[in-house]
């Protein structure tokens, strides 16, 4: 899931035998969607209920609790704290989380790793752009009604997952239909979205 890791970064070198291991492995880690300790963290300081069913979560809580926030904090922990510069072997995959947050984060990467340039680093200093790492380490299955090939230019055909999760929302009946958000891309591209990005991650 999501979210801090026992107090913890993710990426935190306390964690480090363990990711040694996905390393050596070439294993790939997914972060899906799910309770990721935020809304029992913060909600009572805004006035909504600690621990609601995902079901009954206000919109406040689904805008800054469940969605977007928990995968975009774990993906820049994973590369501010240093996590691919330590284990280059390692892929992270971001399933059913959408691709909204992707932009954003990219940029805000960007500017606040010059801000915080003379900050402690927990796991070295980056020696590259956050943007450019996480190009060569995410890979994230964007919601099918979202711009997914704004999503392409901005990442690469390479980092983009298909995924279905049907009948839940996030899945078409016709998981085939996805491919309808991408008609201006080549059938290269296209064919990497739909199978072979995943294909080479399970397989690896």
């Amino acid at each position: 899931r999501a979210g801090p890791a026992y107090g913890r970064s993710p990426a935190d070198p306390y964690f480090d035998p363990f990711w040694a291991r996905v390393n050596e492995a070439g294993i790939t880690i997914a972060f899906h969607i799910g309770e990721s300790s935020y809304n029992e963290l913060f909600s009572i300081h805004w006035g909504e209920e600690p621990n609601p069913p995902s079901h009954r979560q206000s919109a406040f809580q689904w805008t800054c609790f469940y969605g977007d926030r928990p995968i975009m904090d774990t993906i820049a922990g994973l590369i501010y704290h240093n996590l691919f510069g330590r284990f280059p072997n390692v892929r992270a995959m971001s399933i059913e989380n959408g691709s909204l947050w992707v932009p954003y984060l990219m940029r805000v990467m960007d500017k606040m790793n010059g801000m915080g340039r003379n900050g402690p680093w927990p796991g070295g200093r980056i020696t590259e752009k956050p943007s450019e790492i996480f190009k060569r380490h995410v890979f994230v299955s964007p919601y099918h009604e979202e711009p997914i090939e704004e999503l392409v230019a901005l990442i690469g055909a390479s980092q983009v997952l298909f995924g279905s999760d049907y009948p839940h929302a996030e899945g078409l009946a016709d998981p085939t239909a996805f491919a309808a958000g991408m008609p201006t891309l080549s059938y290269g591209d296209v064919r990497k979205v739909m199978r072979e990005n995943a294909r080479s991650l399970v397989a690896r």
